[in-house]
């Protein structure tokens, strides 16, 4: 286990295997650590380590408000996620390398190719997360977050997380999203109060709203994957 400081933050990394380097963007949404790559759904049952370490330097880390890594309180877009591991690359003197992604992480890599496509060699989406049903969820628990906020503070926000260390996926209350509040203004509907199991309670009736403005009949996007070789 290693550290780097990025950006003012300390970034938590591993270095493993051997040849041109490859660096990779966690799986696990707003709970997106190295222990991902190995034990989390697909990814237990295919070790993708085990195989991707025998031709590549894999370069694995914790994402920044993730897992050992540090953070920040800060409005967050791509771009930062992006700065980190760019600023990996830089710390350990890569100029260009393959940028690979699982789930959540695909949406750092495909902007790391728009922000600085000379460093990328290749670009690989594994899994890329979406389809109605996540949107959905997900709009629900940015909302609940953002109603947190606005009635007790970021303040409250950094307390939860200190004393309970729960990831944004365990207690949305306890981690920000990128431009999470952009979603919500977006979409144009009200915040909800907190979930219930109430069927006419706020939150049931916004999450019934965001099912007839977003379509059901979404193509579910598995797996897009860009082939790799060392050049």
């Amino acid at each position: 286990m290693a550290f780097a400081t990025i950006d003012g933050i300390a970034t938590r990394y591993e270095v493993m295997g051997s040849g041109p380097p490859l660096l990779m963007y966690a799986p696990g949404g707003f709970n997106a650590t190295i222990e991902a790559w190995s034990n989390m759904g697909v990814y237990a049952k295919t070790k993708p380590l085990d195989h991707l370490s025998k031709h590549y330097t894999c370069i694995l880390f914790d994402r920044r408000e993730c897992g050992q890594s540090g953070g920040r309180v800060e409005r967050l877009t791509w771009a930062h996620y992006v700065a980190q591991g760019r600023g990996l690359l830089a710390h350990l003197g890569f100029a260009r390398a393959h940028i690979m992604g699982g789930c959540m992480g695909c949406c750092p890599v495909a902007a790391f190719g728009v922000m600085h496509p000379e460093m990328v060699q290749s670009m690989i989406l594994f899994w890329p997360v979406g389809g109605a049903k996540y949107r959905i969820s997900s709009h629900q628990r940015f909302a609940e977050h953002l109603t947190f906020v606005q009635q007790h503070g970021l303040a409250a926000v950094v307390e939860l997380v200190i004393r309970d260390g729960k990831a944004f996926g365990a207690d949305p209350r306890g981690a920000h999203g990128p431009r999470s509040s952009g979603t919500i203004v977006r979409l144009g509907l009200p915040m909800p109060n907190r979930t219930s199991n109430n069927t006419s309670s706020p939150s049931s009736r916004w999450r019934a709203r965001c099912s007839t403005a977003i379509p059901r009949r979404v193509p579910s996007l598995k797996t897009c994957c860009v082939s790799i070789s060392p050049r």
